[in-house]
């Protein structure tokens, strides 16, 4: 299993472009990924939907979280212990 980590504070163009990347090099191994979208904190309400509307059509599970203020983390330890 494979937690991917993706800033939430930059642009929709950058974290597709970055997502994309990260998907092509994981496609290569046999293990399921979880996203976890980070900096959730640092975004508006209307930024993150956008955002999570855009990484929910590319990958099968994502978590909004913030490391920092450690927001939804016990969310993120539920999704990864029920994938393994």
């Amino acid at each position: 299993m494979v937690v991917m980590l993706v800033d939430a504070s930059g642009p929709v163009p950058e974290i597709i472009r970055k997502l994309r990347a990260s998907q092509k090099v994981l496609a290569e191994y046999p293990v399921k990924v979880i996203t976890a979208l980070n900096k959730v904190d640092l975004v508006s309400k209307e930024d993150l939907d956008r955002k999570m509307e855009v990484i929910n059509s590319m990958t099968s599970t994502v978590v909004p979280i913030s490391a920092s203020k450690k927001q939804n983390l016990d969310a993120l330890l539920d999704v990864i212990r029920a994938n393994t």
